[in-house]
């Protein structure tokens, strides 16, 4: 596998990547404070520990940083094609948090996309030739499905806010009963996917598929197993230690 970024270049991905974000974050909690006042009291940020013209300051800092760094590097990367991703990036998770949050999935698949794409964008930045690209887009889906499931998982959580401010969830739409059966669903869809991903690399290396169903084959499912209302935040969390765990199998295979 042939490389294009420094060991430098690498860390001013991640960092660019952690500071948009961090940004994303902070937008969507300026425009989640009524729900969060009613959904998660006790956690609120914005108007509680900082004010929301502060947040905004700190947002617009991040984003700008987050966009400097990220045209720095295609530029000094020869990568001046993809330029255009950070500033679509920026206004796309704006957009999510102002708008298609509150819409019936479309918001789901927005944030689901925009959290396992770093990993595509990676393979464009990094890589030289195509031919690892198969991988990568095995990793994105892996990513995007899970990112997608814990999305509704997030969404059962905030129902009473979001009825409130009569948003258009899935949860709302289905009810908490039947949204928990619809993660149960993808999480399955999931681990046949993963079936044959480790078929698929397994000719690379019988560790990759033994850490697969360790860390990822088995955890999963347990929690289709153990997962109720009762139990979402727990879900949450463990959904993303799993993908975690799974996108760094990658180093595995490299």
């Amino acid at each position: 596998m042939t490389h294009n970024l420094s060991d430098f270049q690498f860390f001013l991905f991640v960092f660019s990547i952690v500071l948009v974000a961090a940004s994303g974050n902070i937008i969507n909690d300026i425009f989640d404070i009524k729900t969060d006042a009613i959904n998660k009291p006790n956690k609120q940020i914005v108007t509680v520990i900082i004010s929301k013209k502060k947040a905004y300051i700190l947002y617009y800092i991040l984003a700008f940083l987050g966009l400097v760094l990220g045209v720095f590097l295609s530029v000094f990367a020869n990568k001046e094609t993809y330029l255009w991703i950070y500033p679509v990036t920026i206004a796309l998770l704006y957009v999510y948090s102002s708008y298609f949050k509150k819409k019936f999935l479309i918001g789901n698949i927005i944030v689901s996309f925009l959290t396992a794409f770093p990993i595509l964008f990676l393979g464009l930045l990094e890589l030289k030739g195509n031919g690892h690209f198969t991988i990568l887009y095995f990793y994105f889906l892996f990513a995007f499905l899970l990112n997608f499931a814990r999305e509704i998982i997030k969404d059962i959580q905030d129902v009473k806010g979001d009825k409130i401010l009569k948003m258009k969830t899935l949860a709302i739409a289905f009810g908490k009963n039947k949204s928990i059966y619809i993660v149960k669903v993808i999480l399955l869809c999931i681990l046949l996917f993963l079936s044959f991903w480790m078929d698929y690399f397994s000719f690379y290396q019988i560790y990759f598929s033994i850490y697969l169903f360790l860390v990822v084959v088995l955890p999963l499912f347990y929690l289709i197993i153990v997962i109720q209302n009762k139990s979402l935040t727990f879900s949450s969390n463990f959904l993303k230690i799993v993908m975690v765990l799974g996108v760094f199998s990658l180093f595995i295979l490299s």
